[in-house]
């Protein structure tokens, strides 16, 4: 549900991205984007279809977004979901085309929430697991690796493995991402931690508290709960 409502929640903000992103481009440079400025939307779409099976990664990344958002064209969720498949996996001639990031964490949240098509939990594995490996600063790249904790932590699409599942969430802690400290805080608190050593109270208090530093205001919230428990 928490990914759903994310997912309904940033359909505004991909549609300011892309057309951002689509403003600062070159349109000399791309007769996609000339048609796209002269208000050929179809002319546009087709040329950045060709762009994106050719293997363009980010292109397709940019047709998911504008499919997704319903930015210029009319909304079209399978579409857009086929489209961060593409875009996550480098696909068609450019075999050696690096993926978008972005592309695998939106992606992925529509398989594993059923968006645009059926639920796919190994195709959502699959896309956090891809996005987790871009670089330490992607804000793209942390949200897929909190996407692969969190299908970790439930078995979606694989084995439930709640002690990898809590380091996973720790480390992205550690890597100031707020939802992973709270799922982190969540985990210790409900004792899902697996073998080993069992963490206690403080680690969640922890985790709660760099959310709360992080501006989520539920980890305040829950930081104080178990402070209070404490006394």
């Amino acid at each position: 549900m928490a990914q759903r409502n994310l997912f309904l929640a940033t359909i505004g903000a991909l549609a300011a991205c892309s057309s951002a992103a689509l403003a600062q481009a070159d349109p000399q440079a791309d007769p996609a984007l000339a048609a796209y400025r002269a208000g050929d939307i179809d002319t546009a779409s087709r040329l950045w279809d060709a762009q994106c099976q050719s293997g363009i990664s980010d292109i397709c990344g940019t047709l998911g977004e504008l499919y997704e958002a319903g930015t210029d064209v009319s909304a079209d969720l399978a579409r857009a979901r086929g489209y961060y498949e593409m875009g996550c996996r480098g696909s068609g001639l450019s075999t050696n085309a690096l993926p978008d990031f972005n592309a695998c964490y939106r992606g992925g949240l529509m398989f594993a929430n059923g968006v645009g098509g059926p639920v796919d939990g190994v195709k959502a594995r699959h896309a956090f697991a891809v996005g987790c490996a871009g670089p330490d600063n992607d804000p793209a790249a942390l949200n897929s690796c909190n996407g692969l904790a969190q299908a970790t932590r439930s078995g979606l699409g694989g084995p439930a493995d709640q002690g990898l599942a809590l380091i996973q969430f720790t480390m992205l802690c550690y890597s100031d991402h707020a939802a992973s400290c709270m799922a982190a805080g969540d985990m210790v608190e409900r004792a899902e931690y697996g073998p080993g050593p069992a963490p206690g109270l403080p680690e969640a208090v922890y985790a709660y508290a760099k959310a709360c530093e992080l501006g989520e205001q539920l980890g305040c919230a829950a930081r104080d709960r178990l402070a209070g428990e404490a006394n």
